[in-house]
């Protein structure tokens, strides 16, 4: 998994909000961090000696087209190539610039959740923007490593996220499925929302925390049409005509569909009981107080409940939560543990135990360094059988002029011997593409360098 260092902000979007003060101070933020600022657009800002170091983006004279998404998508792979960088954060709330950054492959940040609710993350303006960078960086590169590392080759992963009502799990949801898809993997996302029985079986009962324990979803449906063909059949077409809350009609149709390389994610209350929980592959569990829950609900469900809504919560929402925790345990059954009281920083509290591959466990530690001649005289100098010669297709001595095109590093071992060269060429930044070439001396094969070595340069080049 990367990280993001290197921030594009569509500024003609925002100087009808911010001021040229708000927006240096977003730029201070993020370089604390250090996150590269790209400002796309605005002649004003291109003039103002405040934003000198990172403007050649911006429009010029001799770029006549204004608003066209060829446009902004070739700029935005300009910046990838100039750059040497195979990833970025685009932040706008314009479609045009959204859907240019998703063609380019980019992490989309939007402050308007009406304009794509599905397909970026939703933040609280630019006066947020580090903060949620930040959880971009820290957040969501572990868990998406976390649930990587555990997942089966060609075997579809089932991640369940729960948590009690206004826990984030939505929010959650949707910008971990952004930050999956961008890094390369099939996401599909399932919401027990969305498997809602009709009013009349949800209200059946005389007391209403029974009820909904027993009545609320369709589980049955949910696993036979969802998680059991998953699971039987690593992959997954169907669609599916679901309850529409409002109307209580089945007019919600849903395409769901996956592959054995796929990631479900499946969020909601009440998930990890017995009738779905087994079969959840990994999961998550969004933890807050009840007194969150209160105050999180008269902020979001006002407007659907009226003053009425500490009511609802109180007599039938955090009772059943409290039933389902106390017979459950769900933070005990969680892979990852996240305190999500606040939404810009949250924090990991638990951490899965997964076996997966370290640097560490290698034989020998390396490091590699930028080539140079001096390294390629000090492996010339080592004595080589002709076997040796013909086994790393070395004919005459190792020049630094035959890793001219490439990005090339010795990989040197604990020693500061260097064993081996490593380097990546025909790269192309914009579409993530490279090949790969490594050259481990023969006296020193078997010991775990040309492993590490690949490990190293794949950091570098896909994780800037």
């Amino acid at each position: 998994m990367y990280s993001y260092s290197t921030v594009v902000v569509d500024v003609d979007d925002y100087m009808n909000h911010y001021s040229i003060n708000d927006i240096q101070e977003m730029i201070n933020d993020l370089n604390k961090i250090n996150i590269m600022v790209i400002l796309l657009e605005n002649q004003d800002l291109c003039n103002s000696s405040a934003f000198t170091s990172k403007l050649s983006y911006q429009k010029s004279g001799q770029i006549k087209t204004i608003s066209t998404d060829k446009f902004y998508y070739e700029t935005i792979c300009r910046i990838l190539n100039h750059e040497k960088i195979s990833n970025l954060i685009v932040v706008s709330n314009r479609k045009i610039v959204l859907n240019a950054a998703d063609r380019a492959m980019c992490l989309t940040l939007s402050d308007s959740t009406i304009i794509r609710s599905e397909g970026d993350m939703s933040f609280g303006g630019l006066k947020c923007l580090s903060q949620i960078v930040s959880k971009v960086n820290s957040l969501y590169k572990e868990i998406a490593q976390d649930i990587i590392q555990s997942k089966a080759p060609s075997k579809t992963l089932i991640v369940g996220i729960n948590g009690v009502d206004t826990s984030g799990k939505t929010v959650f949801t949707n910008e971990l499925t952004a930050y999956l898809t961008k890094q390369g993997y099939p996401v599909t996302k399932v919401h027990l929302d969305d498997f809602h029985n009709p009013s009349k079986i949800r209200s059946a009962g005389t007391c209403p925390v029974t009820s909904y324990l027993e009545n609320a979803f369709n589980t049955d449906l949910l696993v036979d049409e969802i998680l059991r063909p998953i699971k039987i059949n690593n992959h997954l077409n169907v669609s599916l005509d679901l309850l529409d809350l409002e109307s209580d009609t089945h007019t919600n149709h849903k395409d769901y569909t996956c592959n054995d390389e796929s990631i479900v994610l499946l969020e909601g209350v009440l998930l990890f009981r017995p009738a779905i929980n087994k079969w959840l592959d990994f999961r998550i569990y969004l933890d807050i107080t009840f007194e969150d829950v209160i105050r999180r609900a008269v902020s979001r469900d006002k407007h659907l409940f009226g003053n009425r809504v500490l009511d609802k919560y109180k007599e039938k929402y955090i009772p059943v939560q409290k039933k389902y925790i106390n017979t459950h345990n769900p933070i005990g059954q969680a892979d990852i543990l996240i305190n999500n009281s606040n939404y810009n920083k949250p924090q990991i509290e638990k951490k899965p135990i997964l076996k997966a591959f370290d640097l560490k466990t290698c034989k020998n530690t390396i490091k590699l360094e930028a080539l140079h001649q001096n390294h390629l005289e000090t492996m010339n100098a080592i004595p080589l059988s002709d076997r040796d010669k013909d086994m790393i297709g070395q004919i005459t001595s190792l020049m630094i002029s035959d890793y001219e095109e490439s990005i090339a590093f010795a990989v040197v071992d604990s020693k500061s011997m260097p064993v081996g060269v490593v380097e990546l060429f025909n790269v192309s930044w914009r579409n993530r593409r490279g090949e790969l070439s490594i050259l481990i001396m023969p006296h020193v094969r078997n010991m775990g360098y040309g492993r590490s070595a690949i490990l190293a340069i794949l950091e570098y080049g896909f994780a800037p």
